[in-house]
């Protein structure tokens, strides 16, 4: 059996009682690194990326970075990118883009194929935490205010409480997310440099293909 993560996070051969035979035969391969940018110059106020996978169930997290936003004192600019995602319902987009769509240096997309420009853009993301999205926050280096969603299964928000434990992002319970709670802990995160945390591993591509070549040579 091969992990795509570490025990360090979370070590399913202890949490789901592997049986001795099965926690022989399984290998933790580390998380996939992404494809990601250099960081530009961005210069001028801090930019925020809000993005939420898919999009399917996001939408309360970007009404709620929005509704904040929209709560700031003036002396307080940020620049925002929003990622609606290519799931997001047709209206729910429109229901946040008649209420927000004019506010100052927020800019709107409803999909990018390739968000790694997006990350290196970003002074700190917005997200849930779906495997996919961690992988890209990790391999990116940025800070990150999770909101994870607690149904229909708690998969993201275990994972979220596990890399928050750990310091390596901040987390907002689903329970407990609201539009000042949110903006508040965004530019806490901004205004900190990042805890020093140990590097996740992320080296799992290329340890599965190694391991498959070599089960295949083997083979041969």
């Amino acid at each position: 059996m091969w992990v795509y993560g570490t025990p360090v996070v979370f070590d399913p051969v202890r949490e789901y009682g592997f049986p001795e035979a099965v926690a022989r035969k399984t290998v933790f391969c580390g998380y996939l690194r992404t494809r990601t940018e250099g960081r530009p110059s961005n210069g001028g106020a801090p930019r925020v990326l809000v993005t939420t996978g898919g999009g399917g169930d996001g939408s309360d997290v970007v009404e709620a970075y929005l509704e904040g936003l929209l709560g700031l004192p003036r002396r307080f600019a940020l620049r925002t990118t929003i990622v609606f995602g290519p799931q997001m319902p047709e209206s729910r987009r429109t229901r946040i883009l008649e209420r927000f769509g004019v506010i100052p240096d927020v800019a709107f997309f409803d999909f990018e194929p390739d968000l790694g420009r997006r990350y290196a853009e970003a002074d700190v993301v917005v997200s849930m935490a779906g495997y996919s999205t961690m992988c890209e926050l990790l391999s990116s280096g940025r800070r990150a205010v999770l909101v994870p969603r607690a149904e229909p299964v708690r998969e993201q928000l275990i994972r979220a409480r596990r890399f928050a434990d750990l310091g390596y992002f901040d987390l907002i319970e689903p329970g407990e997310l609201t539009p000042e709670r949110l903006i508040s802990t965004v530019l806490s995160a901004l205004r900190r440099d990042p805890a020093p945390v140990e590097p996740v591993d992320l080296g799992g591509l290329v340890r599965v293909v190694t391991r498959a070549r070599a089960l295949f040579d083997g083979g041969a």
